[in-house]
């Protein structure tokens, strides 16, 4: 999608190697972006050092990020979640981060919100446990918001409403 594309391209231009995995992009968006598909999710697991989630929440993407994907991801893994928090199951995450197969983790959503902070995860993060210290970092997810964006948000409301004022599909 947009984000993934976006976030793949910036991270080219720091001499990443990008790979992704999609089933439902269609072919030739790796050729077009010069990034490498896989076409299984658990190849992408077993290659990747960072991992960074941008897909929609459905009922196939709840809870993807589990026991079973912690499972096969390689030692050390960096986990970055944009998306939605609900994509990842957080006592999965918990555990992984414990048994050191998660390095490091930057949330910018959590499966609630607020958060659960009866959940141990939130609790060791707040109490600033020492296994955990600078490895999880929690954004609001309002980060996006500044200035532009602000702007941007209300041009496109205003022009989303006058299509619908013209008798158009919005």
């Amino acid at each position: 999608g947009r984000i993934g594309t976006a976030s793949a391209l910036r991270a080219k231009s720091f001499g990443m190697n990008v790979v992704f995995y999609d089933p439902y992009v269609s072919d030739g968006k790796d050729k077009a972006l010069q990034v490498t598909r896989v076409n299984f999710l658990n190849e992408l697991l077993e290659k990747a050092d960072i991992i960074s989630i941008h897909t929609p929440l459905t009922d196939e993407t709840i809870s993807m990020v589990n026991t079973k994907f912690f499972k096969n991801v390689k030692e050390n893994l960096i986990l970055i979640n944009t998306a939605r928090g609900k994509i990842i199951d957080f006592d999965a995450l918990y555990n992984a981060m414990r048994d050191n197969l998660v390095k490091a983790a930057g949330l910018d959503v959590l499966p609630q919100e607020p958060p659960d902070i009866n959940h141990p995860l939130i609790q060791a993060w707040m109490a600033e446990e020492k296994w955990l210290s600078g490895r999880l970092l929690i954004t609001p997810h309002s980060a996006f918001y500044n200035r532009e964006s602000y702007i941007e948000m209300r041009k496109k409301a205003a022009e989303e409403a006058l299509r619908v004022l013209n008798n158009e599909n919005p």
